[in-house]
């Protein structure tokens, strides 16, 4: 995925952050400034990784109010820009096929970033191996 100069992957993540209401350990709310200010929440999720992201959205989604916790100060999970290796390489999620039809609705829904759509420029041949076996795209699907 290619994200716009002004929209990184990085931004991308602290926008889906703010939108759930996250609060991160670096966050400078400390115990009881949380415990006083959010006590009625519907659901409490713990992990600000992509699985507490996207269950965040889709629980206010279904309008539920959602407390997010992160244990760390950022977003992301395993997910992030690996700042102090040279070149600050990209770890986790750097790239998906045209079959995750959640990632590419949730890029959708978050503005609809440009894609570099690489596999249809491209003549390769695109298998998955699960376990001891190998299938093609279609039988995937």
């Amino acid at each position: 995925m290619t994200l716009t100069a002004t929209r990184t992957r990085r931004r991308v993540l602290k926008e889906i952050a703010a939108t759930a209401g996250v609060i991160t350990a670096g966050s400078g709310l400390g115990t009881a400034a949380l415990a006083a200010t959010r006590r009625d929440a519907d659901v409490i999720i713990i992990g600000a990784g992509l699985a507490g992201l996207n269950t965040a959205l889709m629980l206010q989604d279904a309008r539920m109010s959602v407390l997010l916790l992160e244990g760390s100060n950022r977003v992301g999970g395993r997910v992030m820009t690996l700042d102090k290796v040279p070149g600050r390489p990209e770890a986790g999620g750097t790239e998906f096929g045209a079959g995750y039809a959640r990632c590419l609705s949730m890029i959708d829904r978050l503005g609809g970033f440009p894609m570099q759509k690489w596999l249809d420029t491209v003549e390769l041949p695109f298998a998955l191996k699960v376990d001891d076996t190998t299938m093609s795209m279609a039988a995937w699907a």
